[in-house]
Formats: C-alpha cells, structure tokens, sequence
C-alpha cells in the first residue's frame, strides 16, 4: 500500500513539474539532472534516498554516449610505394611536422588561448598530413593518426562544455585521451615499420633521434 501511495505520489509531482520530464533535445547534463532529480522526489516522499541508484544512473548516461570519430578514409590520402628511399624520407617529413605542431602549441601560454587556439591546431595538422605522400606500408598507422588529431580537435571544442552540459565536456576530455593513446600507438608502429625495414638516419636528419629512441626526439604536444 505504501508503495502504491509513493507511486501516486510521484504520478501527482511530475503533472506539475513537467519541466523535470526528459525531452528528445535534452543535453546529456539535462538527462542525468532529471535521473537525479527523480531520485531526490523519491527521497523526500518515502526518506530514503538510493545513493547507488544516482551512481549508475550518471554512469549509464555517460557510457551510452559518444563523441562522432573521424572517418578520413584511405582514399584520402597521398600513397606512395613502400621503398626504403621512400620510407626514409618520409620519416624526416614526420618529424619535421610533429615537431613544428609541438613548437606551435609550446607556444601557447594561457588557457583561453589554449581553447581557442589547440583544436584549430589539431585540424590543420590532420590536414597536413592528409597531403604528405604516405608509403603504403604505413599507410594504415599514418590514416589512424590524421583521424586522431581530428578527434582531438573536436574534443576540445567539446570541453569547452563545461559551463554549459558538464557531462558532454567529460566525454570529450575521454575522447581526447583516447585519440592521445592512439597517437602514441600509431606513431609506435611507424617507427617500428621504419627500424624493421633497417633504415639508417644521419645525425642530421629530423628522423636520427626518432628511430634511435634518444630522449626528447619529438616534442610532444601535451
């Protein structure tokens, strides 16, 4: 009986606070309020408020979404065939790309410059990459990499959020340390590519500290 009371009573609440009902153009903030909000009603009728219930709530939101991916495909970028002059040069070209792309966000004090500068940054840098002919050995790690800075772009644009639907910003800071891991990864497996294949380096060259793994090769753009 108490339970059909309870329930009546929630019936009655949420005929005068409409407001609180989830609508199609929530933002995911606006949904997990609502969860929560609904949880607080059940509390102030029956006393008793279930802290675990408001966890998975925001939990569930949150997993059930995610941020667009990059999808630049490989007929988008410039191959090339995978000889070793081919794959030399191309390692000094990625180098002397990622290290001006370090430099550039080195130069980047505050953080409203970083807002406002990082995901502009991020695009540009895929879209250079988009044009350097790629040996198609690579090809595959190099299209991972134009798609990671793509999503970090957007991610950064979506943490900008955060005043405005928190819990959308939280996805995009995920979503940043996923395309952060897969940089990582991808420029890895180029570098394993590029030493499996026996390549040497001169001093001189962008690539030399790179391929033998000597400190502080890359500047890195974190």
């Amino acid at each position: 009986i108490f339970k059909a009371i309870v329930q009546q009573q929630l019936l009655a609440f949420e005929k005068v606070t409409d407001s609180y009902k989830k609508k199609p153009g929530d933002s995911l903030s606006d949904q997990i309020t609502k969860d929560i909000f609904g949880e607080y009603i059940q509390y102030n009728v029956s006393g008793e408020l279930n802290s675990q219930s408001v966890s998975q709530a925001t939990e569930n939101a949150i997993k059930n979404q995610t941020l667009p991916k990059s999808s630049v495909s490989l007929k988008q970028i410039k191959l090339a065939k995978s000889t070793l002059a081919n794959l030399k040069a191309y390692g000094n070209n990625m180098i002397v790309i990622q290290n001006a792309l370090g430099k550039a966000v080195a130069g980047i004090s505050t953080k409203k410059d970083q807002d406002k500068y990082l995901p502009a940054l991020y695009n540009k840098m895929a879209v250079i990459l988009a044009k350097q002919p790629v040996p198609t050995v690579v090809a595959q790690y190099h299209l991972n990499l134009i798609n990671a800075y793509r999503d970090f772009a957007y991610s950064f644009k979506v943490m900008e959020l955060q005043t405005t639907d928190p819990a959308k910003a939280l996805l995009g800071v995920n979503s940043s340390k996923q395309a952060g891991e897969a940089l990582f990864t991808n420029f890895s497996e180029i570098q394993r590519v590029i030493k499996s294949n026996k390549i040497q380096y001169l001093e001189k060259e962008p690539a030399y500290r790179w391929i033998n793994e000597i400190e502080n090769s890359i500047i890195t753009t974190e």
